[in-house]
């Protein structure tokens, strides 16, 4: 397990209670602790990778779990709260977790990767996009598995010159850094490609309305541009699509893998000419066959639909646990870190993985593209960006 110092131990011990998804089986077991958000505005992503990781921790242990050691999930609801965030992961390591699952955005799951990183333990954000989680950031013992910020923003711009759309108007939400960064990244890439800005705005997540922001893409002209990109999450971001459309704006909307799923769409019935990027479908018609069937038992474990194409992420961080753990013979958080930043043959379902020492993260991946016609989406295409490691700021 994750090791505190004595002081910390003795204090941790006086905690309160815990959630788990489990009772602990014993030493022998390996535990994975999940810092996550159960609730809040981050459980749209992080609840998906939960789902799946039990999946796939299930089905582990059916088949004597990862060298003859049964694994045990344990999560604590950070509420989507940075406090709380660091709060799960100390109860977590003090209840004996080997490693630790962190919430997927940077201010909240940061706290808890920082925990783990000063305890000696390896973290990982399965579904972040911020590449501040790994050596350069939060230290060397934190991964992050997701489509990464440069990778997002490259995907856009790809997707967008290969749709004709050679002039945009950029909506972007300031609340978070992550919707900020990835529009900076689709413009730097965008520009590069011989793109054109046709003009820029910003919002506030929490804002209750953005009619000037509107009035200010009106005013630009009907063919004034191609398209708007919105960098964005909900509801900031369903209020800002619905608000377009309410407000005469029917150009098509090419958005951030924030802006996934269709949860949030229900006020828009009628929503076309939406796009947005995702490493996977939810909707059944994902190019992968292991992914369709994911969706199946998924869809059977939580009761529904996943809210978004997290839910690949609960899987792929256990297939990257479970071949680490197996390379270097148990838990320890430096020796698993160092057979991360060497392998060049992670296989998960995203795809193959590889890291380096300098980023906890690959920017290679295959992007879905989803397509809302009529309110209702599906998969349209996979982008492969190019070269989205040369847009890390």
């Amino acid at each position: 397990m994750i090791r505190f110092g004595i002081a910390a131990t003795a204090a941790l011990a006086l905690s309160a209670c815990v959630s788990t998804a489990g009772d602990k089986d014993g030493g022998d077991a390996i535990v994975i602790g999940a810092a996550i958000a159960k609730t809040g505005f981050m459980a749209s992503f992080d609840m998906p990778v939960y789902h799946s990781l039990e999946i796939a921790v299930d089905k582990a242990n059916a088949n004597g779990g990862i060298g003859g050691r049964r694994i045990q999930l344990k999560a604590i609801d950070n509420k989507s709260d940075s406090t709380q965030s660091a709060n799960a992961a100390s109860r977590l390591i003090e209840q004996g977790a080997d490693l630790l699952i962190v919430t997927c955005n940077f201010s909240t799951g940061g706290p808890a990767a920082t925990v783990a990183q000063n305890a000696g333990g390896l973290s990982i954000a399965p579904c972040a996009s911020d590449i501040r989680f790994g050596p350069l950031g939060l230290g060397d013992l934190v991964f992050n598995l997701g489509m990464s910020i440069p990778t997002e923003g490259a995907a856009l711009a790809d997707y967008a010159l290969a749709k004709g759309w050679k002039r945009v108007y950029t909506l972007t939400d300031t609340e978070l850094d992550y919707p900020k960064n990835t529009c900076e990244a689709f413009e730097k890439r965008f520009t590069e490609l011989g793109g054109k800005i046709g003009g820029k705005d910003v919002f506030r997540n929490s804002d209750q309305a953005i009619a000037s922001q509107v009035s200010r893409v009106s005013r630009a002209g009907k063919g004034a541009v191609d398209a708007l990109v919105l960098c964005s999450y909900p509801p900031g971001g369903a209020m800002a699509a619905l608000q377009l459309r309410q407000g005469g704006i029917d150009a098509p909307i090419l958005a951030n893998f924030g802006m996934d799923g269709d949860y949030w769409a229900k006020s828009l019935p009628q929503l076309s000419d939406f796009y947005v990027i995702s490493p996977a479908s939810i909707f059944g018609d994902d190019p992968e066959p292991e992914v369709n069937q994911l969706l199946n038992d998924y869809r059977k474990k939580a009761g529904g639909n996943p809210p978004t194409g997290a839910f690949v992420y609960g899987a792929s961080t256990f297939q990257l646990i479970e071949q680490v753990i197996e390379e270097t013979g148990g838990t320890d958080g430096k020796k698993m870190a160092a057979a991360l930043e060497k392998s060049t043959n992670l296989q998960t379902i995203t795809g193959p993985m590889r890291f380096g020492t300098d980023y906890h993260v690959d920017f290679e991946w295959d992007v879905r593209v989803l397509k809302a016609t009529g309110g209702r989406f599906s998969y349209a295409e996979t982008v492969k960006p190019r070269n989205a490691r040369a847009l890390v700021k």
